[in-house]
């Protein structure tokens, strides 16, 4: 059974519109991952053992994301619109995957020794798979389709898209530390105006910027002073994010 590379993503924000799509160097942001994901599991993509996909939701909205899987392995996915794991258990279930590498669509930058080593504890059978010590965008995580499937049985499955990882606490899990010295000063995922600048920065200005461990990328960011274009964000986005969970907690209980 193939394991599934999967990229959340959704037309829809509001604070960065259309930023999926957005111009970095010529080329839509989320390409970039796309590239990334292509570069490193090359092999598994092509013969059948490794499977990525944008998982999407409804047709109507999100069909523009579709035109960037071309020249790549992907190919677009549309599940729940707002049930994020619904979403990949769906994916799971139709593909036949045993278990899911999750990727966020606003990490541009998700290192792909992060990605390969989740994706060798899902061939391990590991439950719930993780990787820690980069900068926020660059960690990866995943789970078994069997995990999923049992984090979902006990969720509300009317709405889960922010925080929705905590529906696997308590479940058998596996962190591999990775080294990264300057990990707290970088911030890697898209969500503001700053964050698009900051992507545009790194890939314009750091050659060869593809071909860098993680850890001498993020020592580049740093010594060209790029992470502070965006710095500055964190504290608005995780007060954002704890507010995006009061929200779908309310709604939750209405809908009860």
């Amino acid at each position: 059974m193939p394991i599934g590379i999967l990229v959340t993503a959704r037309m829809g924000s509001t604070r960065l519109v259309d930023k999926h799509l957005r111009d970095i160097g010529g080329r839509p942001a989320l390409s970039y991952l796309l590239e990334r994901i292509d570069r490193e599991f090359g092999t598994e993509l092509a013969d059948g053992s490794a499977v990525a996909l944008i998982a999407t939701g409804g047709e109507a909205r999100n069909a523009p994301l579709g035109a960037l899987t071309t020249g790549t392995h992907a190919r677009l996915f549309h599940g729940d619109d707002n049930n994020v794991p619904l979403r990949h258990l769906q994916a799971a279930r139709q593909l036949g995957l045993s278990g899911i590498v999750s990727v966020d669509g606003d990490d541009l930058f998700c290192a792909p020794e992060a990605m390969r080593k989740v994706f060798a504890m899902l061939q391990d059978g590991v439950a719930v798979p993780k990787t820690s010590g980069l900068p926020l965008g660059m960690n990866a995580w995943g789970y078994t389709t069997a995990a999923l499937e049992q984090a979902l049985s006990g969720a509300n499955l009317a709405l889960l898209e922010t925080g929705w990882g905590r529906i696997f606490e308590g479940l058998p899990s596996r962190t591999e530390a990775l080294v990264c010295p300057d990990a707290d000063a970088v911030r890697a995922t898209l969500d503001y105006d700053d964050d698009l600048a900051f992507f545009t920065r790194c890939i314009l200005e750091i050659p060869g910027w593809r071909d860098l461990p993680s850890a001498d990328f993020v020592r580049e960011i740093v010594a060209r002073d790029i992470h502070a274009t965006n710095a500055g964000l964190n504290q608005e986005y995780w007060q954002n994010f704890s507010l995006n969970i009061a929200r779908e907690n309310t709604t939750r209980e209405a809908q009860k």
